[in-house]
């Protein structure tokens, strides 16, 4: 089924290649052996490898692998908001692999945005190990319900802020508002912000945008007594919660 969608792609030649190339290949054992499938000649926007398990006669049973093997090749797709920046960070990879004489296709990027790709993806178990999801609740979930390969996900995410006394303070303010009002929802949206001792005098001006826009500050005593109405105090829960709503969580910290 995976060919026949590989072929309705735009696939032409495939090359099967055991990795001769990698050093310790030699001391591959024979179930270690795995196959990774290259399509040399592809379309553009379908760049990527995908493993595919031999299962010898003296393998340890049916879906039971040793990942000591030469290649482990890993298949990297992003959101579509960041596009530009996944394709250069996969070059940056890529070339790190090159200057250290290691094959540059066990790192693969699938640099189409469309969401039926990922989709169908998602359903290669025959292919692929394992789906490592980073994102919010909602996209881990979708992937753990779409999904007929073992996903290794993760639950809750605090992103924290902190603000240096060397600091940029125009910048960090931006950084500050941007970072919790762009959307509220989303893995990678502030809900702690830390802020260093020497420079918390700066709190009043991300405290005024930021409540100008709707969001609760829950703070330390020192944040607290310098917001005064501006901020509630924290309780204990607070730092461990991801909100995921307009509501921070703001402290006064001593330098590092």
């Amino acid at each position: 089924m995976f060919l026949k969608l590989l072929d309705k792609l735009g696939r032409k030649k495939v090359v099967l290649d055991r990795g001769l190339s990698h050093p310790k290949f030699k001391e591959a054992k024979p179930w270690m052996n795995r196959y990774y499938v290259l399509w040399r000649y592809r379309p553009r926007w379908f760049p990527f490898n995908i493993l595919i398990h031999e299962m010898l006669a003296d393998d340890h049973g049916e879906g039971v692998h040793t990942h000591l093997c030469p290649y482990i090749t890993i298949i990297l797709r992003g959101g579509s908001e960041s596009i530009f920046t996944n394709i250069v960070l996969a070059e940056c990879i890529k070339n790190a692999l090159l200057k250290n004489n290691r094959n540059v296709n066990v790192v693969q990027l699938i640099d189409n945005t469309d969401r039926d790709i990922v989709n169908e993806l998602l359903k290669q178990n025959n292919y692929i190990d394992i789906v490592i999801p980073r994102g919010g609740k909602n996209l881990i979930k979708l992937v753990d319900d779409l999904s007929s390969i073992p996903v290794l996900k993760h639950l809750d995410g605090i992103c924290h802020v902190f603000i240096d006394r060397d600091a940029a303070i125009e910048k960090a303010i931006a950084v500050s508002i941007n970072s919790k009002t762009h959307r509220y929802g989303t893995c990678n949206t502030m809900e702690t912000l830390l802020v260093d001792a020497e420079v918390a005098s700066m709190l009043p001006s991300i405290a005024a945008p930021l409540v100008a826009k709707g969001v609760e500050l829950r703070g330390c005593e020192k944040t607290c007594a310098i917001l005064s109405q501006a901020c509630n105090p924290a309780s204990d829960e607070d730092w461990v919660t991801e909100y995921l709503a307009p509501i921070l969580s703001v402290k006064v910290v001593s330098a590092c």
